[in-house]
Parts: structure tokens; C-alpha cells; sequence
């Protein structure tokens, strides 16, 4: 599959396109996590049969910081403007962790998603993981810029997840993957900060009331980020399709990809 990148207001994003693509099919977006950049999903991408269109999220990667603060909203926003600019009148919608909020939020304020993909959503975090990211903003506020950048990215919260969460930590060549895909794209802390807070605070009960698309979540049932039971509550509101990978963490896009795609593949193909 080739992929190209792009720019659009500062904002850096690749297209992935298979050789044969059918009419009927909607082109897909996908949203990284927190910490993360385009990377984290392009193994998946190339591997769907549809035009996919990956952005690193503003202030992630290589694309600019935002003039306004690194929430939700404001991401939403944003990315409705590239799809305006990208011009279709349709498309599906799918995002992993941090990407999973904004992927509810736009499908329940932009009319032209049409089906909604949910990777490891996190409707309730587990009492370590909100420990330890107030540890780190409480210790991030208190710094000089420089050092509180330097400290985000020498990637302690993204190791210590994956350390904690990951059913692959001991296999070095996941390991190397892992390190490559999610563990390279470059942030400040104020949008470490700011778009952590935005998820760590995020409705996703609330949202999900408001959903009246075909839905798709993905669980892996070894997530320690959030807890099961919170799962499958938020799923239930949603009434969306809930798959339980056996075995798999927080990072199903890495982990677990042929499982991830043939039910991602399998429910975008289905008639509304």
C-alpha cells in the first residue's frame, strides 16, 4: 500500500491507499493515542482495504501546536476542517486511546461519520494511571519550560505503560516496534499536559448517549488502563459491537493486528 504525506494548517498527515479500492467503501480516519504520532497506527493501515487518512495530532509528530489549548474540542474541531478540506461527504471514523475520545466526539457532531471504531477506549482509569499522570503534571507544572519538555520527552509515562500494560514486553522485537512506533514522536509539555487532562476528565458515558451510528469497540481483555467492567458499561450505552482480544493490552494496534483488522475490515464492510 502507498502513503503520502500532507500538510494542512500545520498539520502533518499521511494518506494510505490500496491498489484497489471499492466504490462503496468509505475512506477511514484514524486518531493516535496520547504520546503518540501516526506511527502507532500505520501498521494497521496499510493492512485495510480503504483509503485511510492518519494525522499527528496538533502538537504531536511533526505537526504545529495549536493557538488554543490541546482539548478534545478543539482537536474536533480541527480535524473537521481537514476533512472539509479533504472534501468527502462521508467517512468512518476510528481512534486508539486519546483517539478514541475525540473519535466519539466527532461522531456525534459531525453528520458525515458514518460508522465509528473505538481501539481501547478509556471510559474510567485505573487508580494507578491516574496517579501517575497528576504526579507527572503536578511535578511538570512546578518546572522551568525546558526541563518539564525534557521530562515528558524522555518518555517515563509512555515506558512505564508499556511496561505495565503490554502482554509483549519481554519480546524484543515487539519491544524495538513498540519503541519506533509510539515511543518517537515529539511533543512539549503543554500538549502532553493539556490533552492528558482533556481525556482524564473526558464524559465518555455522556458522550456515548449521543451515538446513533453503528459502533465498534476493541478491548484487549489484559488492559490495565481501564477495567473491564467499565468496558463493557460503555459499550452497552453505546450498543456498539464489543470484541475482547484474549491476551492483548492497551496497544492492540501494535499487538494484536491481524486481529484487529479482520474485525475492523469485517465491520466496515457491513450495511448499516
Amino acid at each position: 500500500m502507498k502513503h503520502l504525506r500532507h500538510e494542512f494548517n500545520g498539520t502533518v498527515y499521511f494518506v494510505y491507499r490500496p491498489q484497489v479500492v471499492e466504490p462503496t467503501q468509505l475512506p477511514l480516519l484514524m486518531i493516535h493515542g496520547h504520546g503518540g504520532d501516526h506511527e502507532g497506527l500505520s501498521a494497521l493501515a496499510k493492512k485495510l482495504q480503504t483509503v485511510v487518512i492518519i494525522p499527528d495530532l496538533p502538537g504531536f509528530g511533526e505537526s504545529k501546536e495549536l493557538d488554543v489549548s490541546h482539548t478534545i474540542e478543539n482537536y474536533v474541531q480541527h480535524l473537521k476542517s481537514l476533512m472539509d478540506e479533504l472534501s468527502y461527504s462521508q467517512y468512518i471514523v476510528m481512534g486508539h486511546s486519546l483517539g478514541s475520545a475525540i473519535a466519539l466526539t466527532l461522531a456525534t457532531t459531525d453528520t458525515r461519520v458514518q460508522k465509528l471504531v473505538l481501539l481501547n477506549p478509556i471510559p474510567e482509569f485505573t487508580t494507578y494511571i491516574q496517579r501517575l499522570i497528576k504526579t507527572i503534571n503536578g511535578v511538570g507544572t512546578k518546572m522551568p519550560v525546558k526541563i518539564a519538555n525534557a521530562l515528558v520527552n524522555a518518555r517515563l509515562y509512555n515506558l512505564t505503560t508499556f511496561l505495565l500494560n503490554s502482554r509483549k514486553r519481554n519480546d524484543a522485537s515487539y519491544a524495538v516496534k513498540y519503541l519506533k512506533a509510539q515511543n518517537n514522536a515529539k511533543y512539549s509539555f503543554k500538549t502532553w499536559s493539556e490533552s492528558g487532562e482533556s481525556i482524564f476528565y473526558f464524559d465518555h458515558m455522556k458522550a456515548a448517549k449521543n451515538v446513533r451510528i453503528p459502533t465498534l469497540v476493541l478491548h484487549g481483555d489484559r488492559d490495565s488502563l481501564t477495567t473491564l467492567s467499565g468496558i463493557e458499561i460503555f459499550a452497552n450505552a453505546l450498543k456498539a459491537s464489543l470484541v475482547r482480544i484474549p491476551k492483548a493490552g492497551h496497544f492492540l494496534p501494535l499487538e494484536h493486528i491481524d486481529e484487529a483488522v479482520e474485525s475492523i475490515q469485517k465491520f466496515m464492510e457491513e450495511s448499516n
